[in-house]
């Protein structure tokens, strides 16, 4: 958007953005495969993943991405504006079910050198983030290996995000 100003030169506009997530990101999905020292039992997609206690992760990579349709994303797609803010902070918190107490807390703020997250961008912050925090999950007994499909973010009351992980 532009306008002439009182001297007749021609100047933008900038609009101001509330920094979030766009509807685009919303709709983003993926899954991460968790590479693991000592897995207890076989995997499949349709069964709980446990994980022997003394077992640790040796690697975290994402699947490609997906939009919530199913529709697989293309290269461009990459490119196009996921997060409007410069900083990102996500954020964990890993509960002991049987006390209902805190065990567990991970907190990481991104940073980019523009305006904005890309949808490339927001995948690598959410895969780096689990490399910190999945280690201090527990999931009967070991790391959680079984809730690795990303379904998004819900923003906490001191304005971070804690990405969502079902199964």
């Amino acid at each position: 958007m532009s306008f002439v100003n009182h001297r007749g030169r021609r100047r933008s506009r900038r609009l101001a953005v509330k920094p979030g997530f766009t509807e685009y990101a919303k709709a983003l999905h993926f899954r991460v495969c968790v590479r693991t020292t000592l897995n207890r039992i076989p995997t499949s997609l349709v069964c709980n993943r446990i994980e022997d206690p003394e077992s640790c992760i040796l690697t975290i990579t994402p699947t490609e991405p997906i939009i919530w349709n199913g529709r697989s994303l293309t290269p461009a797609d990459g490119t196009v504006i996921a997060y409007y803010g410069s900083t990102l902070t996500l954020h964990s918190e890993w509960m002991d079910l049987s006390t209902r107490h805190v065990v567990a807390t991970t907190t990481r703020t991104f940073h980019s050198p523009l305006p904005h997250f890309t949808v490339d961008d927001v995948v690598r912050c959410v895969v780096e983030f689990d490399q910190e925090a999945r280690p201090k999950t527990k999931w009967l007994g070991g790391i959680d290996c079984h809730h690795v499909f990303f379904d998004g973010f819900h923003e906490t009351s001191e304005g971070y995000y804690a990405p969502l992980w079902g199964s």
